[in-house]
């Protein structure tokens, strides 16, 4: 028996019905990236019996988490902004004054 553990966007139900007899998904626990995007996603774990060729085991987990990646990429809301000010001085002077903003929603 093979088992080893898989973090992405795929979650237990996105496998349902994709593998053949003698894989079986759980769920384990769920990542928490503690950062300002506060991303959580679930840790799977896939145990295999022997005589399932691992070709068929990969290329049905790739399938499985491209689709769960597109469909959180469409559930989460993006956003990118950037602001920076950027004042040059020459003997107490102001030579160049930048200001730049860039804001990008989806």
């Amino acid at each position: 028996m093979t088992t080893f553990e898989i973090i992405s966007d795929a979650g237990v139900e996105d496998f349902e019905g994709c593998f053949p007899d003698g894989v079986q998904v759980l769920h384990v626990t769920n990542y928490h990236e503690f950062d300002s995007t506060g991303g959580t996603w679930p840790v799977l774990q896939v145990i295999l019996t022997s005589g399932i060729p691992g070709s068929l085991v990969a290329a049905i987990l790739y399938d499985v988490i491209k689709n769960a990646a597109k469909k959180r990429s469409k559930e989460t809301p993006k956003k990118i902004q950037i602001n920076r000010t950027q004042i040059n001085f020459d003997r107490g002077e102001i030579t160049q004054y930048i200001e730049e903003r860039i804001d990008i929603d989806e």
